[in-house]
């Protein structure tokens, strides 16, 4: 066909559907996602299409999100919550918020976090949301705002309410019966146990998670049941099997583009082969993971990741008790930082049983 708005609107509607089969089957963060979604947004604001536009802007958030390009991210979702403002779709305002409220996770900006998501969940009325969501493509943004903020709810010390927001999410992905929402459920679910310590839960949502990702070909879930089963295999008592599972869905998940939440991944490792008698390699692991803190600015993880390095500098053979002082310290005032309460309490423990020794 020649140029012109028929050639565009006609290209256009073969690439809405093709961005989130995309997303689901290659990962959110493939290599083949983002030149489908940036030609979509191309034709969207040539033709004009300010609701296709708004999805396309929703697609391009979590490829970047999931390749860890945060600040990226960060200029994407106001973009979207600017462009919601003139959209007429009531729930595009709440779907802004959801993808704004994902990254300010991720950033350490828990106070604005915290307010986004739960402004989406107060305001999601199925009745008038639900079809809007469903057009949106991928997991339903209610959905994935109860899940994720289970995260942030644990960070600022609220355990009970992490896990409460987890299930909440768990349940309306369940009633909704759409399988990239369950998949969410799953995942978060899974991330809040560990979170507590309760590994047993987390090996069931892995499970599910892993018999849901290949039913339905969803690449990035099944490295992430990977890395939650792998945890919670060697908790139970598989430790070879545990270290070996982790490391497959990290692998997995760096092979789909996907570098976001791998600071935590390799927290669970170092934590597993510190306790398999690997010091060293953990101490390595946890340097590398600083290190990608460093250059993406995904403070979420790095109190733990701090407290942790300072509690393997004590176990090391050329223990050090000053350095190990330093990094809990350091731990105490990025978790205060970001309000991070949980973490903090974390870090402070850890120096108060080494100032105690």
């Amino acid at each position: 066909m020649p140029p012109g708005p028929g050639r565009a609107q006609l290209e256009l509607n073969l690439l809405m559907p093709m961005s989130p089969a995309l997303i689901a089957t290659k990962g959110y963060a493939s290599a083949d996602v983002e030149p489908t979604l940036r030609r979509a947004l191309e034709l969207s604001r040539e033709i004009g299409n300010t609701e296709k536009e708004f999805s396309v802007l929703q697609g391009l958030s979590l490829f970047h999100l999931l390749a860890s390009n945060l600040q990226v991210t960060r200029r994407v979702s106001e973009q979207l919550v600017d462009l919601a403002k003139n959209m007429p779709e009531p729930g595009a305002d709440l779907a802004a918020l959801r993808s704004l409220g994902y990254v300010l996770i991720f950033l350490g900006e828990s106070d604005l976090a915290q307010t986004y998501l739960d402004q989406v969940t107060a305001k999601y009325d199925r009745a008038i949301h639900d079809e809007y969501a469903l057009r949106l493509g991928g997991s339903n943004y209610c959905v994935g705002s109860y899940s994720v903020s289970a995260w942030l709810y644990y960070g600022i010390g609220y355990p009970d309410q992490a896990l409460d927001k987890a299930m909440q999410g768990m349940a309306l992905a369940k009633e909704l019966d759409h399988p990239i929402s369950v998949a969410v459920g799953h995942w978060c679910l899974g991330m809040a146990h560990v979170f507590r310590g309760e590994p047993k839960a987390v090996l069931e949502n892995a499970n599910a998670l892993a018999e849901l990702a290949q039913e339905r070909g969803f690449v990035q879930y099944t490295a992430w049941a990977n890395t939650l089963s792998g945890w919670a295999r060697f908790e139970t008592g598989d430790r070879s099997g545990g270290i070996a599972g982790i490391r497959q869905g990290i692998e997995g998940c760096h092979a789909i583009g996907s570098f976001s939440v791998t600071p935590y991944w390799q927290r669970l490792l170092a934590g597993c082969l510190s306790r398999d008698g690997q010091i060293e390699a953990s101490l390595e692991i946890v340097a590398e993971a600083l290190a990608t803190i460093e250059r993406t600015d995904e403070v979420l993880w790095a109190p733990d990741l701090l407290r942790f390095r300072g509690q393997l500098l004590l176990e090391s053979d050329g223990a050090n008790g000053s350095e190990a002082e330093a990094c809990f310290l350091q731990a105490i005032d990025v978790a205060r930082s970001h309000k991070a309460k949980s973490w903090e309490l974390r870090a402070a423990t850890s120096l108060v049983e080494l100032w105690h020794g």
